[in-house]
């Protein structure tokens, strides 16, 4: 009977999959890694008792039977997740990862209890799994490395289809790159290695520095050839300090030897790059590496965007005007300011209808603030009214809330003139085409507001056709009242609105020319149309068909009072007209640039010195390929070389924060700066020291304690700390409280609760987040303690 016990159990054992297990199955643990969003370069990996778990690193990725090459058992998936059961001679023993398995008791934490639901794979050899979730560091333990798709090199100018996709880099599921993943990298999107080939000419990608073993499958990029990856840092910029020096005094150098020999790279430029998100508004340069010489300052090694292409200068507008790259440059900054001034009659008839004209504007003030920053709102007024006083003004400003409180103290007063005098029109006009008159190309609006009109002939006015067309003003002319049946004053107002509008098609639409490219946008003469509501008639200078320029002149019938609500719905749908408005020239002008892009365009001859410098071929010989010309909007990036040091104060120094380090950080802040300390009280204070004694265990162990406390948070931050009162204060004016004024403690914490505050505020300045590779990244200044 034992005997068939015995084959019995030898049989069972037999079974594939399970059979391969232990009867105690245990898992190895995971090896030593550095914790999460660590923040400073002097942490110390930990090595945690949770199971060791691998990633296939390869798609069709082959198991063994056994701990060698000899009889192949199973394939692996790009991605798949496993968890290790053993290792021996460079192979590890693996179980499919599921989250649902049932691992460690209470005497075994990696013991494998669901054994039965376990799914065996067998043995794979270490070089072809990736043996952690964790980028990895260089020997100090300092921050991963960041990395991006460039055009850094003329192998990848000349063979950019080889490479990328469009303007997006292939990615492959095999480190010899095929299989090719439908997924792609996008142009100088960040992305981090997590593994080179044997060859070190292929790398591994993935989106972020860490990832959970759950989401292998959406954190894994692919493979893709070194040849099209540069690096970016560890998370460290520099940009020209613009706020606190008016003047930049740095020079920029081809080498490091130059820059020790003060020999300036004068084609090395700083600018913006549209298409590339980490500096997409500001020539921000991540540092690569320094250098170091006695008796001479470092110097930084910093990445460079330059041009790619040269293109071609210039097209010419409808009236034969030349425009260049550069005025199409200012063309489009000015496309996105918005000037508005309401010019109002503040007569004593106006005098009842102020507080929902003021209400009017309160609510236009509110719909156009845009906190994206993408467009500039600025706003004015003008007051207007009968006899020798001139029209009361407030000018343009982008501060919209004082508006409408300025105009809520501006209430004409119910005695003065008869209700049906003439009003100084022109003069009200006048002042308000003489604030916008400098504002050419921007987006010029005014929002004449009244009952009575004028007994000159305003249109017909020299100074006011010369004003009108200086100032590229639109015109929203709004008749709030139109008492008597038959007034003459008041139909002057509408009548005059009527050519006011008329002339403003006219004069504008030829100052409009110089900026239009395309002939379709040519309109030769405006023309009215007439439309009547149940109790208004509008008059509406048609858009865009009948006009270059929008226009409207709405006024009631007669014995009738406008709804002041139309006011806000006219001035609404009179900036989405110029929103359009702008929108469409500067499209023309972009496809206008586009289509001579191929004909004219060449190589920067910067980059071909430069690629002869490091003895590269020339990309630039020949015609400029197809391929080339289409990525033209996306920089080439070089290395350039500053003299840097932390005392400089001519660039300034930036951090670049995945969510986890900027939550990391929060947290010390946090603690610094805790709200329920007081003071006052000196048991709160000790506890203050005691946190700042954690710091610097935590940044620099073994700190003297004369140093400044400027220098613990200077290492925490990555950042240098220059506020004054944290460079005098010492740690040993801590650990004696009584030496130390109450005031100076009641500064310090001020001082750490305010910049604690600043820092929460981060992600929600829109110039102090971006977006890359589907992750946001924040921007930490060394303002924050300046």
């Amino acid at each position: 009977m034992a005997k068939y016990i015995y084959l019995a159990i030898c049989l069972l054992l037999a079974l594939p999959g399970r059979a391969q297990l232990p009867l105690l199955a245990r898992l190895v643990r995971q090896p030593a890694s550095r914790p999460v969003g660590l923040p400073t370069p002097t942490g110390h990996a930990t090595r945690a008792n949770v199971p060791w778990v691998v990633y296939s690193d390869r798609a069709n990725n082959p198991t063994y039977r056994e701990p060698n090459l000899a009889v192949k058992y199973k394939q692996l998936p790009f991605r798949q997740a496993c968890y290790v059961l053993a290792e021996h001679q460079g192979f590890l023993r693996l179980v499919q990862y599921d989250p649902a398995l049932k691992i460690g008791t209470f005497y075994a934490k990696r013991m494998l209890k669901s054994r039965k639901a376990a799914k065996y794979l067998g043995w794979v050899p270490k070089n072809r799994l990736l043996l952690g979730s964790q980028v990895p560091t260089d020997s100090a333990g300092a921050l991963p490395m960041l990395y991006c798709p460039a055009l850094a090199s003329s192998r990848v100018l000349l063979n950019t289809d080889q490479f990328f996709y469009r303007d997006s880099l292939r990615l492959f599921a095999q480190p010899d790159l095929t299989s090719q993943l439908p997924q792609r990298l996008k142009l100088y999107d960040l992305a981090y290695v997590y593994k080179f080939s044997e060859s070190g000419r292929e790398a591994l990608l993935g989106r972020a520095d860490w990832f959970a073993a759950d989401s292998a499958a959406t954190s894994l990029l692919g493979w893709a050839a070194t040849t099209a990856l540069q690096p970016v840092g560890q998370g460290w910029f520099l940009e020209p300090d613009t706020v606190h020096r008016t003047r930049a005094a740095y020079q920029l150098y081809a080498s490091p030897a130059q820059a020790w020999q003060g020999q300036p790279d004068s084609l090395a430029r700083l600018g913006p790059a549209a298409k590339v998100a980490w500096a997409s508004k500001a020539a921000r340069l991540p540092v690569l590496q320094n250098y170091h010489r006695a008796d001479s300052p470092p110097v930084a090694q910093l990445g460079l965007l330059s041009p790619l292409l040269v293109p071609g200068d210039s097209v010419l507008s409808v009236d034969g005007s030349v425009i260049t790259r550069r005025q199409a440059a200012w063309w489009r900054e000015k496309s996105r300011i918005y000037n508005i001034v309401y010019v109002l009659e503040d007569s004593p008839t106006m005098q009842k209808f102020w507080p929902e004209v003021v209400s009017t504007v309160q609510a236009t003030v509110g719909q156009v603030q845009d906190s994206t920053r993408q467009r500039t709102v600025r706003m004015g007024a003008v007051l207007y009214h009968t006899g020798s006083t001139p029209p009361v003004t407030l000018p343009l400003s982008s501060n919209l809330a004082r508006l409408a409180g300025w105009l809520s103290r501006q209430r004409p007063s119910p005695v003065g003139y008869g209700a049906r005098a003439y009003q100084t029109t022109q003069k009200g006009l006048t002042k308000a085409f003489n604030l916008l008159s400098n504002h050419e190309g921007e987006n010029n609006l005014v929002i004449l507001v009244g009952i009575n009109g004028d007994i000159r002939d305003v249109a017909q006015a020299a100074i006011i056709k010369k004003s009108l067309r200086a100032a590229e003003a639109r015109l929203l002319c709004f008749q709030v009242a139109a008492e008597a049946a038959r007034d003459t004053v008041e139909n002057n107002f509408v009548l005059q609105a009527q050519q006011l509008v008329r002339l403003s098609a006219s004069q504008v639409g030829l100052a409009k020319r110089r900026r239009l490219v395309s002939p379709r946008l040519v309109v030769p003469r405006p023309a009215y149309e007439m439309r009547s509501g149940t109790q208004n008639i509008i008059y509406r200078l048609a858009f865009p068909k009948q006009s270059m320029v929008p226009g409207w002149v709405l006024f009631p019938t007669k014995e009738r009072e406008m709804p002041i609500s139309l006011l806000l719905a006219s001035t609404t749908s009179m900036l989405a007209q110029l929103r359009y408005d702008a929108t469409q020239v500067q499209t023309a002008m972009d496809q206008a640039f586009a289509a001579v892009l191929p004909l004219r365009s060449r190589l920067n001859p910067q980059i071909d010195r430069m690629l002869l410098a490091r003895r590269e071929p020339p990309a630039g010989a020949g015609r400029v390929s197809a391929a080339l010309v289409a990525l033209n909007t996306y920089p080439f990036y070089r290395q350039a070389y500053v003299p840097f040091s932390q005392a400089d104060t001519t660039l300034r120094q930036l951090r670049l924060l995945t969510p986890d380090a900027y939550a990391v950080l929060g947290q010390w802040l946090d603690l610094l700066a805790a709200d329920a300390l007081n003071p006052a009280r000196r048991r709160d204070r000790t506890k203050l020291t005691g946190y700042f004694r954690q710091l610097i265990a935590h940044v620099a162990p073994g700190l003297p304690d004369t140093t400044a406390l400027a220098y613990p948070l200077g290492q925490l931050l990555g950042l240098p700390v220059r506020h004054p009162l944290l460079t005098q204060l010492r740690y040993s004016d801590l650990t004696n409280p009584g030496v130390m004024p109450a005031g100076v403690w009641a500064r310090l914490l001020y001082l750490l609760r305010e910049r604690r505050d600043y820092y929460q505020r981060v992600p929600t300045f829109a110039n102090s987040r971006f977006v890359s590779n589907g992750r946001t990244y924040y921007w930490l200044s060394e303002d924050l303690f300046r």
